[in-house]
């Protein structure tokens, strides 16, 4: 079948512990500590630079597809991705270290062209330009990521944000698409050094 579908309650992979259910197809490399929940699929396959790289001590939670389509997954230490998020490696995808994936996200490091109004879209190709996520970046519960975006280092990405624009470090971004509507201080986590005109419409006029 071309799977290898582990059936043991545990199974060490290097030195990671895949849990029950999962598959996993091509070079798949587990740093020391590594957990992959129930039913994940590791499915590095589509041509020959396609890998999935997982960094020690982080863990994935059950139903969590990575799909490299040719391209590289990599993942760096202690990140975490929770259940049901989708990771796709076309033009390659990098997570950087201590990273926080909610459930549901999806990364989408590919884009279907579609200029020519003559020809179906499936046969215009497609953009890989790829997507990074900085270090330390919290990525809330079904959040979309698009191709060619960079996430920087320590920003957050509200829940059920689509990320069409690469977000500067130490940003605080939601919305359809994201925008960034605050910045973390370095004086307090979620302090807002600067607040955009849009959040104080939201918000009104200050009381006396």
């Amino acid at each position: 079948m071309g799977f290898s579908l582990l059936s043991k309650a545990f199974v060490r992979l290097g030195k990671g512990h895949l849990e029950w259910g999962v598959r996993k197809r091509g070079p798949v490399r587990l740093g020391r500590g590594v957990i992959v929940g129930r039913y994940s699929e590791l499915l590095a396959e589509g041509g020959p630079e396609a890998s999935i790289t997982i960094g020690s001590n982080s863990r994935l939670g059950s139903h969590v597809l990575c799909q490299s389509f040719g391209g590289s997954i990599v993942l760096g230490k202690n990140v975490s991705v929770n259940e049901y998020s989708i990771l796709y490696g076309h033009g390659g995808l990098k997570i950087g270290d201590n990273c926080l994936i909610a459930a549901h996200a999806i990364f989408a490091p590919a884009t279907h062209i579609f200029d020519k109004t003559s020809v179906p879209i499936r046969e215009q190709g497609q953009t890989c330009l790829g997507i990074v996520l900085e270090e330390d970046v919290w990525v809330g519960a079904r959040v979309t990521v698009l191709d060619g975006i960079t996430i920087g280092k320590g920003s957050v990405i509200g829940a059920g944000s689509v990320v069409t624009k690469s977000i500067p470090p130490l940003s605080i971004a939601v919305g359809t698409p994201a925008r960034v509507i605050r910045r973390r201080s370095s004086n307090s986590s979620y302090a807002a050094s600067k607040v955009t005109s849009q959040e104080s419409a939201i918000r009104g006029p200050e009381k006396e």
